[in-house]
């Protein structure tokens, strides 16, 4: 069992920073796990499958940790509903929402759901990616990448012409110093 956290005035009347933000931002929200336990909150989550093949089974609710990923999530659905984690895309929606139109995407895997999750209860749903448009989503991220690298290595290019522009004045700044002190002092 974790300690429970100090009271805000105690620290308050002991930390005269933390008073100060503490009068400017109010007290810090600390979950039932304690303080620092970044996405700890327990999430209730339904995961519903619009994948052709699974959209058939019913909708499941979960409690999850905010701190789980997206990918942890891909994996659970893979298990729930038989769809390799390459082939989904998930999303996540108020219960309150009935379309998927404000549909949030979690496209990253690595992030915590409660980086996309936005209230105590919601929707994530899965969706089959199309094999047509996954290749084609993937061939304009390497476009991309390769428009962000050539538009990289030109500034680069342009900096370093820059820098040898402004070493060549500089010496010749210093040769023209030195040979003005040459001819004054002859």
């Amino acid at each position: 069992r974790q300690p429970s956290a100090p009271d805000g005035d105690v620290i308050s009347k002991s930390d005269a920073i933390f008073a100060a933000l503490v009068e400017k931002h109010g007290l810090p929200a600390v979950g039932a796990q304690g303080a620092g336990a970044v996405g700890s909150a327990m999430l209730t989550v339904t995961l519903k499958s619009m994948a052709a093949d699974s959209s058939h089974k019913t909708p499941i609710s979960r409690k999850l940790p905010g701190g789980m990923t997206v990918a942890n999530v891909k994996r659970m659905c893979q298990q729930l509903f038989k769809l390799d984690v390459s082939r989904q895309r998930l999303f996540t929606k108020a219960c309150t929402e009935s379309d998927m139109w404000n549909a949030e995407l979690m496209e990253e895997d690595l992030k915590p759901i409660s980086f996309y999750v936005t209230h105590e209860e919601c929707d994530i749903v899965m969706q089959e990616v199309d094999e047509a448009v996954a290749k084609r989503e993937i061939l304009e991220k390497e476009e991309r990448r390769k428009q962000l690298e050539a538009a990289q290595s030109k500034e680069q290019a342009a900096l370093f012409a820059a820098q040898e522009n402004e070493v060549a004045a500089g010496k010749l700044a210093v040769v023209a110093a030195a040979e003005a002190t040459a001819s004054t002092s002859s």
